[in-house]
């Protein structure tokens, strides 16, 4: 099977989220001198889902990337020009700039893998919205 195209594309994602996403990849960019924020997928098509299932790479068919309600993100350091996959580096990063005070949450943060990827938060469920304000997220 061939793989079906990766959207990186932030205009994808539900344009009554789209703000989220960007406000928080902001913040977190600038808590994280020494890395680049990199969005490695968005939106999916259903193929796409297909092929990541059929091969492992997802769980699931109901993914909030069919909604384009969640993204994927890389975390490049600027310093050695490798991207760092490690779960502690995404748990350092979400520590310094935690996604559910964006009313987001890290897949990490809700089944313990997958911590790339960031959809959004269900309030009424497991993490109540800790969205922080204006103020909160320019000028810390």
């Amino acid at each position: 099977m061939i793989e079906p195209e990766q959207n990186r594309d932030l205009e994808a994602l539900d344009a009554d989220y789209l703000g989220l996403f960007t406000v928080y990849l902001a913040a977190l960019q600038k808590r994280l001198p020494n890395y680049k924020i990199i969005v490695t997928e968005t939106r999916r098509s259903k193929e796409r889902q297909e092929f990541l299932k059929a091969k492992g790479a997802s769980k699931t068919m109901h993914s909030n990337h069919l909604l384009g309600r969640a993204i994927d993100i890389a975390l490049l350091n600027t310093v050695t020009g490798q991207i760092d996959w490690s779960d502690l580096a995404y748990k350092a990063a979400y520590t310094l700039c935690d996604p559910r005070r964006y009313g987001l949450v890290s897949g990490g943060q809700l089944w313990d893998w997958d911590w790339p990827h960031l959809e959004l938060m269900d309030i009424d469920a497991k993490y109540p919205a800790l969205i922080g304000t204006a103020e909160d997220i320019w000028l810390t």
